[in-house]
């Protein structure tokens, strides 16, 4: 009996392992078409959000010259997020950051924008602000902001 029950949980084990690697490449591809200077938003994203590769499968971030005056923007049909390069490369890390995480809340999450202000502040009270926000403010607000980004997620 025992050797049948070791039998078993070794099969068992082999098609979990299997089958964890199929997704694993499966979602693997789903960021091929996402710039290489994304992917470390990208993971720090997936981090504090606690997005897994399901959450992120189909989304892709690509730079391209946007027509207003915007820094980035959300397909939520194709899931493709656009960031103008323009601007990403005029932008601190922080303020890079802010902006991958508000584009990933809308296509990731489907997040709308928020227009309230922090009490005190001139500071958005969220990174899906509708206005981009600044380093300054993302330095002084970062806890705020991911706790607030999360309840949303709830």
């Amino acid at each position: 009996m025992g050797v049948i029950v070791s039998l078993i949980r070794k099969i068992l084990l082999s098609t979990l392992l299997i089958g964890w690697l199929f997704l694993s490449s499966c979602t693997t591809l789903s960021v091929a078409y996402t710039d290489d200077e994304m992917l470390p938003y990208i993971e720090k994203f997936m981090f504090v959000t606690g997005a897994d590769d399901y959450d992120m499968v189909m989304v892709t971030i690509k730079f391209r010259t946007l027509p207003d005056k915007s820094a980035g923007s959300c397909s939520y049909v194709t899931r493709e997020i656009s960031i103008d390069p323009e601007k990403w490369f005029d932008y601190t890390e922080m303020e890079k950051t802010g902006l991958i995480f508000h584009e990933l809340g809308h296509c990731v999450f489907n997040l709308k924008h928020d227009s309230r202000i922090l009490e005190g502040t001139q500071c958005g009270i969220s990174f899906m602000h509708y206005q981009m926000q600044n380093d300054r403010c993302i330095k002084l607000h970062w806890e705020h902001y991911i706790d607030d980004f999360n309840g949303r997620l709830r």
